[in-house]
């Protein structure tokens, strides 16, 4: 059985415990469910909402709509794209989500490494969006100048993990000595593990 790619982002979320989630495109809630439970602030932006997410933060309206006049301020330590399956309007939401992205945050997007030939340019599935990778790591002086890039063959769709440089928590110790408690361990963020009222381990075994 293949890893269900929000068994893997499940992981990451629990790890990472970023203070604020933000995904671009909800689907059913299935991914974003899983993760909330380790955030400080999630918040869910679709087209159209499921009801699944209805008590969270939430956005119905275009991903465009949601960055436009560069309202959000705050950071984001985890954000997880997989709204517009066009290679088009994959690339403006990296290219807003870049900008609102903690030092040490991560994006993860969705259908990048379609699993075969019949998965790409199909707007059902994969659509064109594995193009932009080539992009990210052909473009080291322009607009994806500073940041790194892996892609896993993850599920059907594939995942890229995408963060700035110099992001890692040794480099993070070293940059940013006021984060670094009497342990030598990077104190965490503003995570409260009780924000969304779980009271027990919402972490889901494959």
């Amino acid at each position: 059985m293949a890893l269900p790619h929000e068994s893997f982002i499940q992981y990451l979320g629990s790890q990472i415990k970023p203070n604020v989630y933000l995904e671009l495109g909800v689907d059913e809630g299935n991914t974003f469910k899983l993760i909330a439970p380790f955030v400080s602030r999630a918040i869910a932006v679709d087209m159209k909402m499921p009801k699944s997410v209805e008590d969270f933060e939430t956005y119905e309206m275009k991903t465009d709509e949601f960055f436009a006049d560069g309202w959000f301020q705050d950071e984001a330590d985890l954000i997880f794209i997989d709204a517009d399956h066009t290679y088009e309007g994959a690339r403006k939401d990296l290219i807003n989500s870049l900008k609102i992205l903690s030092d040490d945050g991560m994006i993860i997007m969705h259908d990048t490494d379609p699993i075969s030939e019949t998965y790409k340019d199909d707007p059902e599935r994969c659509g064109d969006v594995y193009k932009i990778i080539d992009e990210i790591e052909e473009d080291a002086k322009g607009e994806f100048e500073g940041i790194n890039v892996t892609t896993l063959p993850i599920g059907d769709a594939g995942l890229s993990l995408i963060t700035k440089k110099k992001c890692s928590r040794t480099q993070q110790r070293s940059s940013n000595p006021e984060r670094v408690d009497t342990a030598g361990k990077l104190k965490p963020k503003f995570y409260v593990p009780t924000a969304y009222g779980f009271n027990e381990s919402p972490y889901k075994q494959y």
